[in-house]
């Protein structure tokens, strides 16, 4: 395997120039991982999926081994991932600025919260003039059933062990209990604290300069700039004006296109290997299953508890393996 990397590589170094900036997508979900699919769904399937961690922290890798890139503009669209995936990817593109790669923002409308919060991990933040800079805080949304369930004449019962329980409130009742309310407020301070921080130290504000600019949101691509929080304003094709110098624009490339000039790191033999057992979806019990289609109360992946038991004995068991990681 390496002995064909070698050659690949010694032939990409003669007659491949890299870009000098990756185009680099995030949007969608952002799961973890790819989701495993057959044979003939794959023959079908119109292009890639929507990126995953995964699969981003792999390009990021290879441009950052590589060495020739200057670095990567992420395009950030459509983003609707939770924040534990947001702030994953953080960690990750603050690393591969720490290996002396840099790291632009694109943003195209809308720009909510999640994606400026993302884009801030970036040294330069730039959107398109028709983006509009949607940062006006974070909320949570629960859907309260009880009034649903008595029209169908669904009664639920639900004994919780503390009053700070409260996962089955919203089969029988209409609002937050005291105790509900508090919990969730305080997920959102916290959580609004970390974001503030992340912009005052990205864009350079006070915090209290932040808040303040996010009372006052939403604003207009070109406001923003006026308020700090955007670079600049551009559309896509004079990207490669602004990231140029002295010797020309900059050359820009999309990640399907690039990979072919970028050099292929070369595998590790060991004979000791980490597991990786996943814990996704509702856990039920019996095997691991995914619904065609997502369910009231059910959901769409279900992790069932045979599956994952055996999935730990069978990592146990193995001489290969050192260690366990398990991911929920």
């Amino acid at each position: 395997m390496n002995l064909w990397r070698l050659v690949r590589n010694g032939r990409v170094r003669l007659l491949a120039r890299p870009p000098q900036y990756v185009w680099i997508e995030i949007s969608g979900p952002l799961a973890e991982f790819e989701t495993p699919v057959g044979f003939l769904r794959r023959r079908l399937a119109r292009g890639p999926g929507p990126p995953t961690l995964e699969r981003l922290r792999g390009m990021l890798d290879r441009i950052s081994a590589d060495g020739r890139p200057r670095g990567v503009v992420l395009r950030i669209k459509n983003l609707d991932a939770g924040w534990a995936a947001i702030e994953e990817l953080r960690r990750e593109i603050l690393a591969f600025r720490s290996s002396g790669c840099r790291v632009v923002a694109y943003l195209a409308d809308p720009v909510d919260t999640r994606s400026y919060y993302l884009a801030c991990a970036a040294e330069e933040v730039l959107a398109t003039p028709l983006a509009d800079l949607n940062v006006v805080g974070i909320r949570a949304r629960v859907d309260f059933l009880k009034d649903a369930l008595d029209n169908l004449g669904i009664e639920v019962e639900v004994v919780a062990v503390s009053p700070y329980k409260s996962a089955g409130e919203r089969f029988v009742r209409d609002d937050f209990s005291s105790e509900s309310r508090e919990q969730v407020g305080r997920l959102l301070d916290r959580r609004y604290e970390d974001v503030v921080a992340a912009i005052s130290e990205a864009r350079d504000l006070s915090q209290n300069e932040v808040r303040s600019r996010i009372d006052r949101a939403p604003y207009a691509a070109r406001a923003a700039v006026s308020e700090g929080l955007l670079d600049g304003v551009l559309y896509e094709d004079e990207l490669p004006g602004r990231l140029g110098s002295e010797d020309g624009r900059a050359r820009l490339a999309e990640w399907d296109r690039a990979r072919r000039s970028l050099l292929m790191p070369y595998r590790r033999r060991s004979r000791k290997r980490v597991a990786l057992v996943s814990l996704q979806g509702t856990i039920a019990r019996g095997r691991s299953r995914k619904l065609p289609l997502p369910l009231p109360f059910v959901g769409g992946e279900q992790a069932g508890s045979d599956s994952v038991v055996a999935a730990l004995r069978m990592a146990e068991k193995s001489r290969g393996i050192s260690a366990l990681l398990f991911h929920v």
